[in-house]
C-alpha cells in the first residue's frame, strides 16, 4: 500500500514522443486534405451543373447541402470532444 491516495483520474498518463506527435499530424493533415478533395468534388459538381440561365440540376444541389450540415454538425461534435480532452489533458498536466 502507497502512502498517496492520488485518484486514478489525477494519474498522469507518458506523454507522447516526437515521433508520435509527428504521426498524428500527419494523419490529421492527411484527413483534412481528403476532406478538401471531397469538398472540391462537390464544387467542381455544382459548377457542372450550371448554365449561363442558372443551375440545372436542382435537386443535387439539395443533396450536397444536406451533406455539408451533416458534415458540419459531425464536425462541430468533433470539435467540442477534441476541446473537452484538450481541457482534461491540461487538467492533468496541472496536477
Amino acid at each position: 500500500m502507497s502512502n498517496y491516495n492520488i485518484p486514478k483520474s489525477t494519474i498522469v498518463t507518458k506523454p507522447e514522443t516526437t515521433q508520435e506527435t509527428i504521426t498524428r499530424i500527419e494523419e490529421t493533415i492527411q484527413g483534412l486534405q481528403d476532406t478538401l478533395a471531397q469538398i472540391n468534388t462537390r464544387i467542381e459538381r455544382i459548377l457542372a451543373l450550371e448554365d449561363k440561365d442558372g443551375v440545372l440540376e436542382y435537386p443535387q444541389l439539395q443533396q450536397d447541402a444536406l451533406m455539408n450540415r451533416v458534415e458540419t454538425k459531425g464536425n462541430e461534435k468533433l470539435l467540442d470532444s477534441l476541446k473537452a480532452q484538450l481541457q482534461e489533458e491540461e487538467q492533468t498536466a496541472l496536477v
